[in-house]
């Protein structure tokens, strides 16, 4: 092996290290506050790489309590509309949960505000799972992204349940993109 093979295979094992180093830092719970402070220096240079994952909030002290839930509709100038949500979670085998997690954290950031530049993939990607499963023989006219949400109650709070919880609660419109060349696009 030469030297610039060896420099090569050098360098991607040193980048390797530094990224699992970088994991290791962002993914642990904060114990200590070097550690607090040290997740707080990284993270830009994760985000900027796209590899931050946000933080983990599953296990105590402050748990996740905000369920979600997107959807999409897609139009048709003939009228008819694919309509499309993400799954059901808590419907779930628990293997279908664990194999399937990182999808449903990628529904849980796509439709946040901070994550408008990925809209347009995702409604790209939800357009071609249209056309392949609608059977219409025009292209859409337009799409629109939904993103539900509901906080689940404080389990040691005794309330009356008026709905079923796993109902959305609340909605919102967070994105709507009209196709070019369709005379009866919104």
């Amino acid at each position: 092996m030469n030297k610039v093979d060896k420099l090569k295979r050098y360098t991607v094992n040193a980048f390797i290290a530094v990224i699992i180093v970088l994991f290791t830092i962002a993914g642990m719970p904060r114990l200590v506050r070097s550690h607090a402070l040290l997740q707080d220096k990284i993270r830009p240079l994760l985000h900027y790489t796209g590899l931050w994952q946000a933080p983990w909030d599953l296990f105590a002290p402050e748990p996740d309590k905000t369920n979600i839930r997107v959807s999409a509709e897609v139009h048709y100038p003939d009228g008819s509309v694919f309509r499309w949500r993400s799954k059901d979670w808590h419907k779930e085998s628990r293997w279908h949960r664990f194999r399937f997690f990182r999808q449903q954290e990628y529904y849980d950031n796509a439709r946040r505000d901070v994550s408008q530049p990925a809209w347009p993939a995702l409604a790209r990607h939800l357009v071609q799972l249209a056309e392949e499963q609608h059977d219409s023989e025009h292209s859409p006219t337009h799409i629109s992204l939904t993103r539900h949400w509901w906080t689940i109650p404080n389990p040691k709070l005794k309330f009356t349940r008026l709905a079923n919880i796993n109902e959305p609660m609340q909605s919102y419109q967070f994105y709507h993109q009209a196709f070019p060349g369709n005379t009866d696009a919104r």
